[in-house]
């Protein structure tokens, strides 16, 4: 927490120190209609990564204080592996099998931005939209004590995201910004496991506030 903060108030600083280099001659932003922007985060250790929580975030001004912003990410791990466990007393072959892992995760995010003084040298911002997340898992294991072993969840959560930040340009196609997130959501979790004697069924619905905390990033406009 403390290595973002930090990190927060180095760029801004560097951001503000840019701005004031070239004072004789004043930078327009690209807060314009019809604007372009690929919005990117940066990380406690200054790499660039995905915004928002999602991959590919992407922003377009329909006026100078108005803007829509769609975030989407998807992502998939596989794996396939075969283990064998001994016992530590002889070293003698307790279990042995085979383990397939898959897990899928969806997250789509759509965001009206409203900039309440677009002309400023730092602009505030505030935003607000839905948000779509699924995640899948299953996996299925075989081995010489469990004949069958089968676990699969399904998560989907629908809500409302809403965030607050600054923006500060230090070129006219370059700006640093900071902003808070919060997502209000519902959520339906499913969980089934079958085992070679008994079948296991659980799903919960629930209602959540989750705070995505502080984020910095770097927009690239055209």
């Amino acid at each position: 927490m403390y290595r973002s903060i930090l990190s927060i108030w180095i760029v801004m600083i560097l951001s503000i120190a840019a701005y004031a280099q070239d004072s004789s001659s004043y930078k327009k932003n690209s807060l314009v209609a019809g604007a372009w922007a690929m919005q990117f985060q940066i990380s406690s250790n200054f790499q660039v990564a995905s915004f928002q929580g999602t991959a590919i975030s992407i922003k377009h001004h329909s006026t100078k204080s108005s803007a829509f912003r769609l975030g989407v990410d998807f992502g998939s791990i596989n794996s396939s592996e075969d283990y064998t466990s001994k016992a530590l007393s002889n070293d003698s072959i307790t279990d042995e099998g085979l383990r397939d892992y898959d897990r899928y995760i969806l997250n789509i995010r759509s965001q009206y931005i409203y900039y309440p003084s677009p002309n400023a040298d730092i602009n505030l911002f505030f935003g607000i939209g839905p948000q779509i997340i699924y995640s899948w898992r299953n996996t299925n294991e075989s081995s010489t004590k469990v004949m069958a072993n089968s676990l699969k969840e399904n998560s989907v959560g629908i809500g409302i995201s809403g965030t607050a930040g600054v923006e500060c340009f230090a070129t006219k196609s370059i700006s640093f910004h900071s902003e808070y997130n919060l997502l209000f959501s519902y959520n339906i979790y499913q969980y089934q496991r079958w085992t070679s004697r008994e079948l296991s069924e659980t799903t919960r619905k629930y209602y959540e506030w989750t705070s995505m905390g502080v984020r910095f990033g770097v927009s690239a406009y055209f």
